[in-house]
């Protein structure tokens, strides 16, 4: 998942220095360009070093000190270890914070969703230097089914990967990531960066203008398609957003959409922050009193109950898990409810 992680924010690179029209074969035709383009690719450069953030060497790095300050075994995170997409979108944004001395990524942020949805308010926060908007990179991670890809959120993804703000996503087969970048008809088209070839030595322009490196092994001129089916639930989309308009634009088409009954959204936008809405209730409690005198609940009690009615109705407006419905045989491909009466709090789930 790493090295899909590194194809995702190379695009978005590509599109924050060159634009989204930028060609490897075309862009390229004066000497300022290829300076810039040498320096892009080696702040992916596989040695450890604090001039390529995003490599493999200092990704582990810092990892092994996320472990070691929550206590595990600094080992787990050795080359050959799982990172699933949430923890790879976390990685590339603590690592592009520790690149403080790095000029080229000085005027870019990476942004990510928590609970499958993007805070606003956080965002701009975070993007904002001098009352001016600084570009951004959002990355959502996102789960879209059990064992396999719910088949009422491929149109989404469709809607999605034809967005002009749109980088990508990262997922793939299980245990075998890829790096999506398009699709045609029900096949979703990828990238695999899983290909062994010999190493690199790349050096940027600030190390020595005079040398150059072999940059074939780091673009691809074939693709390949799979199943929307097929694809691992587990997955990350990527944004870049160019200006606060690119952002505006972009919510309020995720607002207009979400109107929609026939739109099953893999994400939502809020218009409050993370803190203003997050929960601070236990998940279960001891109580010594009996059921009956439980069911008299005290005003203290009473209070807690309608914040956190609040909460979740604004969570579900922002979603729209409250206007349309999904049916039951939809999500599990049965109409049996084995006489079971359905409620209104079986027709979503809240991760």
């Amino acid at each position: 998942m790493l090295r899909s992680a590194q194809m995702l924010i190379a695009q978005g690179l590509i599109y924050h220095f060159f634009g989204p029209e930028w060609s490897l074969n075309k862009s390229l035709q004066d000497e300022q360009s290829i300076h810039l383009y040498k320096n892009i690719i080696s702040l992916f450069n596989d040695r450890s070093s604090l001039k390529c953030p995003f490599g493999l060497h200092n990704l582990l790095e810092l990892a092994d000190k996320a472990d070691s300050r929550i206590g595990t075994n600094k080992s787990n995170s050795r080359v050959g270890t799982w990172f699933g997409p949430t923890s790879v979108c976390t990685l590339m944004k603590e690592s592009l914070n520790e690149s403080v001395n790095i000029k080229l990524l000085d005027n870019i942020k990476i942004y990510v969703a928590q609970d499958c949805t993007i805070f606003k308010p956080d965002l701009l926060k975070l993007c904002t230097r001098d009352g001016s908007f600084m570009p951004c990179i959002v990355l959502i991670p996102a789960r879209l089914g059990g064992n396999s890809v719910n088949e009422i959120y491929i149109d989404t993804l469709k809607m999605h990967l034809e967005m002009k703000n749109c980088l990508g996503i990262i997922g793939g087969k299980p245990k075998h990531s890829l790096y999506f970048f398009g699709y045609q008809a029900d096949k979703i088209l990828f990238l695999d960066p899983h290909l062994c070839q010999p190493s690199v030595n790349i050096y940027s322009s600030e190390d020595d203008d005079s040398k150059n490196f072999d940059n074939k092994s780091y673009h691809c001129s074939n693709a390949g398609y799979i199943s929307f089916n097929k694809l691992d639930p587990s997955i990350a989309i990527g944004f870049y957003f160019k200006n606060r308009d690119e952002l505006n634009e972009f919510c309020e088409f995720m607002k207009k959409n979400s109107q929609s009954e026939y739109f099953h959204s893999i994400f939502g936008v809020s218009e409050e922050s993370f803190e203003k809405l997050q929960l601070n209730y236990e998940m279960f409690s001891l109580d010594e009193r009996s059921y009956e005198e439980n069911s008299l609940k005290s005003p203290v009690r009473r209070k807690k109950s309608k914040e956190k009615k609040g909460y979740f109705d604004k969570m579900l407006n922002n979603n729209n898990l409250n206007k349309a419905k999904v049916s039951t045989s939809a999500r599990s491909g049965s109409s049996k409810t084995n006489g079971k009466k359905i409620s209104d709090s079986d027709d979503f789930v809240l991760v």
